[in-house]
C-alpha cells in the first residue's frame, strides 16, 4: 500500500487513458536525470509520469519504535515528492507521485505492469566502491527489471 499516492496532477480520468511512463526515483543524481529525461518526454508525448519511490534506511529513522518515526518518515518522502513536482513541473508533463515499501524490483514491475506503461526509466547504475558493494550483492537493479519487465526499460546515464 502506498504511502502517499497523489493524482491530482494527472490529465484525463484515468491512468490508462494515455501513454505513462513509470520512473524508480530515489533522489540521487542517476533518479534526478531519469526523470529529467521521463518528465522530457513525457511533455513532448502528452504522456503521464508516475514517480515511484521505494522507501529505504535513507528515508527512515533509525530506531523504528521512536516516536517520531512516522513524522520524520513523512517529512522526508515530502520533500522527495517536492523535488519531483519542481522537475516535473517544469516539463508540464502530467504526474503523480508513490512513495511504499517493498523491494525496488517488485513494487516497480507491479506498478508497471497495473499502469500498462510503455516504458520504466531509471538512472543507471551507480560506479565505484559503492557500485561494487551492490555487485557482490546481487543484480542492479536495473538488470533485475530487464529479467522481469514486460514494459520497456529505459536507462539514463548519470550525468557526472
Amino acid at each position: 500500500m502506498p504511502w502517499r499516492c497523489d493524482r491530482e496532477n494527472l490529465k484525463g480520468d484515468t491512468m490508462t487513458s494515455q501513454d505513462t511512463l513509470v520512473v524508480g526515483f530515489d533522489g540521487h543524481d542517476a533518479s534526478i536525470a531519469a526523470l529529467e529525461h521521463a518528465a522530457g518526454l513525457a511533455a513532448r508525448l502528452d504522456a503521464a509520469v508516475v514517480v515511484v519511490h521505494v522507501l529505504d534506511l535513507g528515508d527512515t529513522p533509525l530506531d523504528p519504535d521512536a516516536a517520531r518515526w512516522e513524522p520524520d518518515t513523512a517529512h522526508r518522502v515530502a520533500r522527495l515528492r517536492a523535488r519531483v513536482a519542481e522537475i516535473v513541473d517544469a516539463h508540464d508533463a502530467a504526474w503523480a507521485f508513490e512513495a511504499t515499501a517493498g523491494d525496488v524490483v517488485d513494487v516497480l514491475v507491479d506498478r508497471a505492469d497495473a499502469v500498462d506503461a510503455t516504458w520504466i526509466v531509471l538512472g543507471a547504475p551507480r560506479r565505484g566502491l559503492l557500485a561494487r558493494m551492490d555487485r557482490m550483492l546481487g543484480e542492479a537493479v536495473a538488470a533485475r527489471i530487464l529479467t522481469r519487465s514486460v514494459s520497456p526499460v529505459v536507462v539514463v546515464p548519470s550525468p557526472s
